[in-house]
């Protein structure tokens, strides 16, 4: 059927379903529901594929797995050239934090006594950070 609603209406529409609504507007739409989906000309206007991150739960939504390469690492634009979904090093662990030392050979970071080169304490690296989930569109 068709609907004609004025500038206060509301369209009540199921968050769940297979169901199909075209609307022409000059204003904007508001769509409720994790399940609701916006398409614009037949097209998701959220690409298969596509990374957000998440911080409502430790799920992601309906509509998207979680994208598990990026558990413990930041994520790093592809230089030209690059390994797309390439990786360096050993992610990080649950809220871990970094320190650095030198070893007794190094030229800073180190005092030297007459018994050699002793290490300096060691120091807290650990930028701040904001755990967050990855979830990739299904």
């Amino acid at each position: 059927g068709l609907v004609r609603l004025d500038a206060s209406a509301a369209l009540s529409a199921p968050g769940s379903g297979s169901a199909v609504y075209s609307i022409t507007t000059s204003s904007s739409v508001n769509v409720t529901g994790t399940g609701a989906k916006v398409r614009e000309a037949g097209s998701d206007l959220v690409p298969k594929g596509a990374i957000i991150l998440w911080v409502n739960s430790n799920a992601c939504p309906p509509g998207y797995t979680e994208y598990t390469a990026l558990r413990g690492r930041l994520p790093v634009g592809l230089p030209a050239g690059g390994t797309l979904a390439g990786t360096v090093g050993t992610a990080l662990t649950d809220l871990q934090t970094m320190t650095h030392t030198h070893t007794g050979g190094a030229g800073g970071g180190t005092i030297r006594t007459a018994a050699g080169n002793n290490l300096t304490n060691a120091a807290d690296t650990t930028m701040p950070y904001l755990q967050l989930l990855f979830c990739q569109k299904s």
